[in-house]
């Protein structure tokens, strides 16, 4: 069974790097073990984990950096302000009021709610995306939602995988494989729409805004 860790710091750097030990380190900080897992609280400006890989961890900050290496479980973040640099993990959750949120990898579900900053996940087998205003880059996913006020959207996909974007201003582009011929349903009251190859029904692509551009087209 993966360790549960339980992190939470009130301002300040927060460093987890998973596959250092096989136990858990701690450096600026106090460890409590309880029947959940283990406590973590931080009592300086910067707060250093060394975890086993895999291990699930919930970090709580209310504002400052938070940065994890190597490959970690279920990973929960949540914080006010301060960038989030995520390397690897099978699962990942981020809330935060503003900032920016960078994912190396995720095996699974990413899901992000960020009021406003950036959101730029590399490789996920889906995400979740919410902001009010916010500028969204996903590189390689599966099925894809992203839900906004205003901002722009670039997402890269894969073959047969389902894609739901609603954004109320913002361009919009969707990249798909060169043989991947999803069905589309593109909508925009104000702004040009372009789809770069014959619909079908590999997959789906459902993109709706009210104002702002939108491209369908091949990844290179």
């Amino acid at each position: 069974m993966a360790p549960r860790i339980t992190i939470t710091a009130r301002s300040g750097s927060v460093e987890v790097t998973a596959g250092a030990s096989d136990g858990v380190t701690v450096d600026g900080g106090r460890i409590t073990q309880t029947a959940e897992g283990t406590e973590i609280k931080g009592d300086s400006s910067r707060l250093r984990v060394g975890c086993p890989a895999g291990a699930d961890v919930r970090i709580a900050t209310a504002s400052g950096r938070v940065t994890t290496h190597g490959p970690l479980g279920d990973l929960h973040i949540a914080t006010r302000s301060g960038r989030v640099s995520v390397e690897q993990a099978e699962r990942v959750e981020v809330r935060t009021m503003s900032g920016r949120v960078d994912i190396g990898a995720c095996a699974g579900e990413c899901r992000c709610v960020v009021t406003s900053g950036a959101v730029h996940i590399h490789r996920a087998g889906s995400a979740d995306v919410t902001s009010t205003s916010a500028k969204v880059e996903i590189g390689d996913v599966g099925d894809a939602a992203v839900t906004m006020m205003s901002g722009r959207v670039d997402l890269g996909t894969r073959r047969g995988t389902a894609v739901k974007v609603r954004t109320m201003s913002g361009a919009v582009r969707v990249r798909v494989p060169l043989d991947a011929r999803p069905r589309t349903t593109l909508k925009a009251r104000v702004g040009r729409v372009r789809c770069d190859f014959p619909t079908g029904d590999d997959g789906e692509i459902d993109v709706n805004t009210v104002s702002g551009g939108i491209e369908v087209t091949c990844r290179k």
